[in-house]
């Protein structure tokens, strides 16, 4: 005997409805709040660290900035310029 998709919609509502009324009766913490009593329990408060600074590597003389928007021939333009470079260097 097949169910109709309300009836079985029916019955996933029910279930949620039954899940709700036992979580009300009987409340049980969440993941965040059994994390915290963990903490109080151990004698220790939340540590509230200061936020690090960013570093940012960002250099605008790089001659990479913008490579992809360059044409093809900008591109070989550059990488060689770059090749020419390394090997002055070495």
């Amino acid at each position: 005997m097949s169910r109709t998709p309300f009836e079985k919609q029916d019955s996933i509502i029910a279930g949620f409805q039954r899940t709700i009324i036992a979580n009300d009766r009987n409340p049980q913490p969440d993941f965040i709040q059994r994390e915290v009593a963990k903490g109080f329990s151990k004698g220790k408060a939340p540590v509230k660290s200061e936020p690090k600074p960013r570093i940012s590597f960002y250099n605008p003389t790089n001659p990479l900035n913008g490579f992809g928007s360059k044409t093809l021939a900008q591109q070989k333009e550059i990488l060689e310029g770059l090749k020419q470079a390394k090997k002055g260097k070495k």
